[in-house]
């Protein structure tokens, strides 16, 4: 990969010892952060308390024309925080989000040392974030019973102060649609892991993994948008354990010009701008939605058996499927091979004209009312 060469040509990556003991790295990117980059740094050293090891993170200012870089010197030495810090331009077409990250997270991955048990692990967040006291120790507990694990994030108190009506309508519309969905998912795919009520947020700005984790997936993916979402999905493809954690909390900020196009910035900005904004991906029709949960249940609780040719797969497409060791690898091996599973964003118009149907569909599986469902192999 081009990235992968580029950072092996960076001194800065070379110098650091892979031999070094296990011990946990805050991988963070930056692009013009000087005016935030300094307190995240603070927060990030205080977090530290309590987890027995000493403030460490990875810093990759991207990019940038302003003095992110200094500032971050500066804050570091200021809180006794270790800072291992590269500055450079990814080459074009690799300038963006997942680029930087997936470079940050490789640096925080050489300096957290052997890939072995929840001490080596790397914690990402991001440069306009603040991770809240105890966050380590509490993200390093959820590693010692998971390969990923996501915390909550939080934004500010006045985050939507002034916000006008269509803004509050797109909230209120997406968390019922949510809500609804999650009700269904829990009725007819439980997830072991993640029982619900869970919050489900897989953002880039709490995140951890185990240094181990981190290469068995080769890295973050490098992705211009959602490299978070991408790099759980490819944990659990790979049968990795991610677990959703409602004690870490990283406050981040709640601005609408970002530095990730079509990142939190930009969705946020929608909300108040667009005509008829996406909802979030996660979010399916009704159909969609029930097949889905219905398709996870089955392969969760069967496993792959002559039930699949019943979707329209072939004998070769079922031992695909079978060949894989665990529900993560066969649900991607599923999704893959099933045009039906290939998902459709939904805008604002479209949840607002399904959630009724919705609400009633996980009603009808909440009380059990499964004989009035279509089953999978209807489609």
């Amino acid at each position: 990969m081009i990235l992968d060469t580029w950072l092996e040509r960076q001194g800065e990556y070379r110098d650091l010892s892979a031999a070094a003991p296990a011990r946990p790295c805050v991988a963070i990117a930056a692009r013009n952060e000087a005016a935030l980059v300094g307190a995240c740094l603070t927060a990030v050293a205080a977090s530290f308390a309590g987890s027995g090891h000493a403030p460490m993170a990875a810093l990759f200012v991207n990019n940038s024309t302003d003095d992110t870089a200094a500032v971050a010197r500066d804050a570091a030495a200021r809180v006794g925080l270790r800072l291992i810090l590269l500055e450079g331009d990814l080459p074009p077409g690799h300038a963006h989000a997942g680029g930087a990250r997936r470079v940050a997270a490789a640096l925080a991955r050489r300096a957290a040392g052997p890939g072995h048990g929840q001490a080596g692990a790397v914690l990402l967040t991001d440069a306009d974030s603040l991770p809240a006291p105890g966050w380590v120790a509490q993200m390093l507990a959820g590693l010692a019973r998971a390969d990923v694990v996501c915390g909550r994030v939080a934004l500010p108190p006045d985050a939507f102060a002034g916000q006008g009506p269509r803004a509050a309508a797109f909230a209120a519309t997406e968390g019922a649609y949510a809500d609804a969905s999650r009700r269904i998912h829990a009725a007819l795919d439980p997830d072991p892991d993640n029982p619900q009520p869970n919050h489900g947020c897989r953002s880039g700005c709490n995140m951890g993994l185990t240094a181990a984790a981190l290469d068995r997936i080769g890295g973050i993916p490098a992705l211009p948008v959602a490299e978070d979402r991408a790099t759980v999905a490819a944990a659990l493809a790979a049968d990795l354990t991610v677990r959703m954690l409602d004690g870490p909390v990283v406050l981040t900020s709640a601005r609408r010009a970002g530095r990730a196009p079509g990142g939190m910035a930009d969705a946020l900005a929608a909300r108040e701008t667009a005509a008829d904004p996406w909802i979030d991906e996660d979010y399916h029709a009704p159909a969609a939605t029930l097949l889905r949960a219905q398709l996870r249940g089955r392969l969760r609780s069967e496993g792959p058996g002559p039930w699949l040719v019943g979707l329209g797969l072939d004998a070769a497409g079922v031992e695909t499927i079978a060949a894989c060791p665990g529900f993560g690898s066969r649900w991607a091996a599923l999704q893959a091979q099933l045009p039906a599973l290939a998902p459709v964003r939904l805008r604002q118009s479209d949840a607002r004209r399904h959630l009724p149907q919705l609400l009633a569909l996980a009603d009808r599986v909440e009380r059990g009312d499964h004989a009035a469902l279509p089953e999978p192999e209807t489609i």
